[in-house]
């Protein structure tokens, strides 16, 4: 099922057969990775709706993807997140773990947490990208529980790109793309990007901490997508959120402008990019020779 337009909502007690089923159709597939039916198979979801707060995100009428989550004194920890197997891949529990994000900041709350079994692999490396860090691991019912957890940037502000800013949007390029000159043969596209002419056309934002500009991103308008042409971070600021605001930037510009689709490219030989990317939500949609280099094309729908 592929889901081209969704909200998010929040369960009320009529919901609980739908949540428990798409539950147990999510966790599945990890039966015999665990030889057991994982916890949330077998939670109460009447009680669950009515002392936690769980989110549905819905689609065509149909719940595609929850999460659930309790609010804590000093953080907020998602108790359980599910897709519908014919719903992943499309990037629908990145929305929703962003969407954790933005309740955790409305509540006060600077830390997001989670824990997760030790045999979900790929849970592991998709709450890696966007942020998370393991912070413990211990042994549980045989095997092993890894708790983790995401400190959310709490300075961070975008603004159109200035004039002013050029000196310091040209420094953070040139950080952040010229240790790939090597390896592609080349200066890479960005390094020879023309950023005056995108401050004078509006298509660069930067993003600042503590008071200095830290990112930027370029967005490009076509007829029936936004293209996310660049995005730099200063290597000083990496690891600290500031990606990750700027994509979610992207994606709230786009839908601002009427835009479903958002679509980017990178090199061929960035590789940490191509396994990013899908990680992200984002789908491969071709291969080929642009303005000179080998690029890969992603899309996202918003």
């Amino acid at each position: 099922m592929k889901v081209s337009a969704a909200r998010i909502r929040r369960a009320r007690s009529e919901d609980a057969k739908a949540v428990r089923l798409l539950v147990r159709r999510a966790y599945a597939k990890w039966i015999p990775v665990l030889g057991r039916e994982p916890l949330p198979m077998k939670a109460d979801y009447d009680r669950a709706i009515r002392e936690h707060a769980i989110d549905l995100l819905c689609a065509d009428g149909q719940v595609a993807a929850l999460i659930e989550t309790i609010l804590a004194p000093d953080h907020l920890f998602i108790e359980n997140i599910a897709v519908a197997p014919e719903c992943q891949g499309q990037g629908l529990g990145r929305r929703l773990l962003i969407h954790a994000e933005q309740q955790a900041r409305k509540a006060g709350r600077t830390e997001v947490r989670l824990l997760t079994s030790a045999a979900f692999e790929a849970n592991i490396r998709l709450y890696q990208l966007v942020g998370f860090h393991i912070d413990r691991t211990e042994p549980f019912m045989g095997g092993a529980t890894v708790y983790m957890s995401k400190t959310l940037a709490t300075d961070l502000a975008i603004r159109p790109a200035d004039v002013a800013d050029l000196p310091a949007m040209t420094r953070i390029v040139a950080d952040a793309y010229g240790d790939y000159t090597d390896r592609i043969g080349k200066p890479p596209g960005p390094m020879l990007d023309d950023y005056p002419s995108h401050v004078r056309h509006h298509t660069a934002w930067v993003v600042e901490s503590d008071g200095a500009v830290s990112g930027l991103i370029v967005l490009l308008p076509a007829e029936d997508h936004l293209l996310l042409d660049n995005i730099a971070v200063d290597p000083a600021r990496q690891g600290r959120g500031v990606g990750r605001a700027l994509m979610g930037f992207a994606e709230r510009e786009a839908v601002r402008r009427g835009y479903t689709e958002l679509r980017l490219y990178t090199h061929e030989k960035m590789t940490e990019n191509l396994a990013m990317y899908p990680a992200l939500g984002w789908r491969e949609t071709g291969r080929g020779e642009q303005a000179g280099y080998q690029r890969v094309f992603f899309a996202k729908r918003v």
